[in-house]
């Protein structure tokens, strides 16, 4: 889990309405659209190139109601109740199944230059890569250090990218280019979006 994971709540314009997740119902079980789920297992191949979530994340795929019961606490975390869109769910666990697997690092948007470099340190997981302190100017953002970094990164061809997840909070991952094009088409068809660091 990474280090600013209380900060990743799903997105409310009202933070009197974070906490008042009312009379929870029934998740409604029908089945999400088959081209929905082959985009979600093909997004989990390309980030999870080792397999590390499948199982956890095809037992989200086949039952959501079951699955959301089964990490109810990390949902509770983000005020996402039963009664939330059931693609939510989904997309939210792939998420946080990324995350639980050291493959996604999760960042308030507040974050300080040191905690930035920390957070993506953490998941090059020995990819050929390197991040110097001097490239960045404190002052900056997220964007703007995601941007230099795939400025810096582009010869060795990887990029930092972003799941959107609807919140003030950015989910961040790294990947080949090859794959980050494949992710943003996949995340279409999903009916969500992933896109590069400094575009979140």
């Amino acid at each position: 889990m990474g280090f600013l994971k209380l900060f990743g709540g799903h997105k409310d314009n009202s933070d009197n309405n974070k906490n008042d997740t009312g009379s929870h119902k029934e998740v409604d079980n029908m089945n999400i659209d088959p081209e929905k789920i082959d985009a979600y297992r093909n997004i989990v191949k390309l980030i999870d190139v080792n397999g590390a979530t499948a199982d956890r994340l095809e037992k989200c795929f086949a039952d959501p109601r079951v699955y959301y019961h089964e990490y109810q606490e990390k949902y509770d975390d983000r005020f996402i109740g039963e009664d939330d869109d059931i693609d939510l769910i989904v997309w939210i666990g792939m998420v946080d199944a990324f995350q639980d697997n050291g493959l996604l690092e999760e960042m308030d948007w507040k974050v300080e230059i040191d905690e930035f470099i920390g957070c993506v340190s953490n998941i090059l997981n020995d990819k050929p890569l390197t991040i110097n302190e001097d490239w960045f100017d404190e002052d900056d953002g997220i964007p703007e250090w995601g941007e230099m970094l795939n400025s810096k990164w582009s010869a060795a061809g990887y990029v930092l990218a972003g799941i959107d997840i609807d919140s003030d909070s950015y989910c961040m991952f790294i990947t080949d280019k090859d794959s980050y094009n494949k992710l943003v088409t996949e995340a279409q068809k999903a009916g969500h979006r992933i896109a590069l660091a400094e575009n979140m």
